[in-house]
């Protein structure tokens, strides 16, 4: 039993390109090894920096002018560019740890310990990676330029400083958002979603010899997600609501 532990140890890890491929043939070679939760870890850190540089990158000229025009709001302290760029790095790094948790402890509960959600889920980042890897050089190279007016901010303070702080916040990223690229980096954004379930999908139905276990290991976590990003959707059209009308 030992020396059959060994020999599954010392087994290559399949290769990911064999992944987008051939996704039953990766997953049966991953289901020779034993399980390691962190084995595609290093995926989900690299995925998720490449994603943020990306990210930043496409909304750089909106967190540009936003930094010039609150620099100074009310007597405060100036505001750079650099805070801004780097605070969207970091929050693409700790939404996509977040979201692979999410993922692992979801899979887990919908297709059992023999599905292997963290693997999984870990693994099937890699579209994610290969699409952040192309939004790259478009974000460099076609950034949405901004042409919101700043606003006059001298005099302003209290409830009215953040009222015309959050209008013209809220008309940079219309703006940001009506863009082609913007809008492209949303839609296949989804597309990359669904291939990422998809690919699950196939891992738990290989991995458990069960459908229905497989199914669970991806509508659990997708449901959550769908509720979480329609309250989120809500919350963002009532604050706009409430900011339009007072």
């Amino acid at each position: 039993m030992t020396d059959l532990s060994k020999a599954d140890s010392a087994l290559p890890a399949p290769s990911l390109g064999e992944l987008l491929t051939q996704p039953s043939a990766f997953f049966q070679k991953l289901s020779a090894l034993p399980p390691r939760p962190a084995r595609y870890l290093w995926l989900v850190a690299l995925t998720s920096l490449v994603s943020g540089v990306a990210t930043t990158l496409l909304s750089r000229n909106a967190l540009g002018v936003q930094s010039a025009a609150l620099s100074g709001a009310g007597g405060g302290l100036p505001i750079s560019p650099l805070f801004n760029y780097g605070a969207v790095v970091f929050a693409s790094v700790f939404v996509t740890a977040l979201l692979w948790l999410l993922l692992w402890g979801l899979g887990t509960l919908g297709a059992g310990k023999e599905g292997r959600a963290a693997e999984v889920y870990g693994a099937t980042f890699l579209p994610m990676l290969v699409w952040a890897a192309i939004l790259l050089p478009l974000a460099a190279f076609f950034a949405p330029q901004i042409t919101v007016p700043a606003p006059d901010l001298s005099g302003l303070s209290g409830v009215e400083l953040q009222k015309a702080i959050q209008q013209y916040a809220q008309a940079t990223q219309a703006e940001l958002g009506g863009n082609i690229v913007s809008r492209l980096s949303t839609y296949l954004g989804y597309a990359v979603y669904l291939w990422q379930f998809a690919l699950a999908y196939i891992g738990f139905r290989v991995l458990t010899a069960n459908a229905g276990k497989a199914w669970r290991g991806v509508l659990f976590p997708a449901a959550l997600l769908l509720v979480v990003g329609l309250a989120g959707w809500l919350l963002s059209r009532a604050v706009t609501g409430l900011t339009s009308g007072s």
